[in-house]
């Protein structure tokens, strides 16, 4: 994976994976949840991962956004069902109101945020590709890196030139 596309694809699997658990712990702290445990963090940072990394292996669509709502939402699916699992707390298999509006504004704007950071991206890379190749392309064989060319020729004579200024003495000669 050497291409821009390729790298954007794994810039987008990092961020649907990042921010699915970052949702889901903000989510279940919204509905009322306690702060969840280290192994709860553990496996919510696990399933996040393989779910990023799914993500960033695939081509999108030429439509985008239907795609990062669903890759968003199963992001938050798998987040909260983790995260109910593994808790010590007594919490029912359906989300409560609030933490279900949680999980959907946050799922609008985490989708509108990744599609904008990858346009970004994509133009950000492209802009520094152009910079480093007019960097370090090479000059051309046989052309001059610089010359001075005249542009205009005065049309006083040299004699009095030397005589308005200090002279044509320049500094002693060492020899």
């Amino acid at each position: 994976m050497n291409s821009r596309p390729d790298l954007v694809a794994r810039l987008r699997g990092a961020a649907v994976g990042s921010l699915s658990g970052g949702v889901s712990i903000a989510a279940h702290g919204i509905g009322g949840a306690d702060a969840p445990s280290d192994r709860a963090i553990v496996l919510l940072l696990l399933a996040c991962a393989a779910l990023g990394a799914s993500v960033g292996a695939v081509r999108l669509p030429v439509d985008r956004l239907p795609f990062m709502f669903g890759t968003l939402a199963a992001g938050q699916v798998v987040g909260h069902t983790t995260l109910t699992l593994v808790s010590d707390h007594a919490h029912s298999a359906v989300p409560s109101g609030p933490m279900l509006s949680a999980h959907a504004v946050a799922l609008v704007v985490t989708a509108l945020l990744v599609l904008a950071v990858e346009t970004a991206a994509a133009r950000v890379l492209a802009a520094l590709v152009r910079i480093v190749r007019t960097a370090i392309e090479p000059y051309p064989a046989g052309a001059d890196l610089w010359s001075a060319t005249p542009v205009h020729r005065s049309n006083v004579s040299r004699s009095l030139l030397a005589a308005a200024s200090a002279g044509t003495r320049g500094p002693p000669s060492l020899a």
